[in-house]
């Protein structure tokens, strides 16, 4: 069966051999359901997701007994929780990532013959599946841009200023961010709508930024129109991940 990379580093060079995985169709849902008196039924809004689960059964090769434990005690680094998620990929599943952590009970491994059978339990917080290569897109004044993935992703923004603007307007298929500041020429402004940040030449500005409609973008999926107004100020750079459920 093939195997699995994870925090970079492919199983097959920890000696860990993926014998069986589920296939995650759909994490869970937390549904929001509101009963009215004297109505039939309920109302039933859209429901949030829940943490997905990655439940994959392994088998660690080894000759010896001393080699078995080292290459436990490697494995056991590797899979380390305590290092947050990391990005893990399965080898049939092509460009893609989960962000993944080993969590729930104890580890444990069944020696038969020298070789270790565990369960690795992983739980992936953000339950999204996100695309291997980061789109980067350089443009002047508008653009279209694609989101092939079946869910809303953020979107990461640079302007570097060519020309001295005294704001810049961003507007996303009929939304739009007003920042008004003093641009000089050099200038580049960072909007970072996956960690909710503004930032100029490195530094956050939003103490010296008059920032009118607080509310980031998203890029839906299918085509997304971008405009800048005024034109002609600057060279824009878009960066972004799609992701499916």
């Amino acid at each position: 069966m093939s195997g699995f990379t994870f925090a970079g580093v492919h199983s097959s060079t920890r000696h860990v051999r993926l014998l069986r995985s589920p296939v995650s169709i759909l994490p869970g849902t937390r549904d929001k359901i509101i009963s009215i008196p004297g109505r039939h039924g309920s109302f039933r809004a859209l429901p949030d997701l829940e943490e997905r689960h990655l439940r994959l059964e392994c088998w660690l090769a080894a000759t010896t007994t001393a080699e078995l434990n080292d290459r436990l005690r490697v494995a056991r680094d590797w899979l380390n929780p305590l290092r947050g998620a990391q990005q893990l990929l399965f080898d049939n599943i092509i460009n893609r990532f989960y962000l993944a952590a080993y969590a729930g009970n104890s580890l444990d491994a069944e020696i038969k013959a020298n070789q270790g059978l565990f369960t690795l339990n992983f739980v992936c917080a953000d339950p999204f599946l996100y695309n291997s290569l980061e789109r980067d897109l350089t443009f002047a004044n508008s653009t279209n841009v694609t989101n092939a993935g079946t869910h809303p992703c953020d979107p990461v923004f640079r302007f570097t200023f060519t020309a001295a603007a005294a704001e810049l307007r961003i507007t996303l298929s009929g939304r739009q961010i007003r920042i008004v500041h003093n641009f000089q020429i050099g200038n580049v402004l960072d909007v970072n709508c996956v960690t909710g940040g503004i930032l100029i030449a490195g530094a956050r500005a939003m103490d010296r930024l008059d920032w009118q409609n607080s509310e980031f973008f998203s890029l839906a999926p299918g085509s997304n129109a971008i405009t800048l107004t005024p034109i002609n100020v600057c060279s824009a750079n878009v960066r972004y991940r799609e992701r499916w459920l």
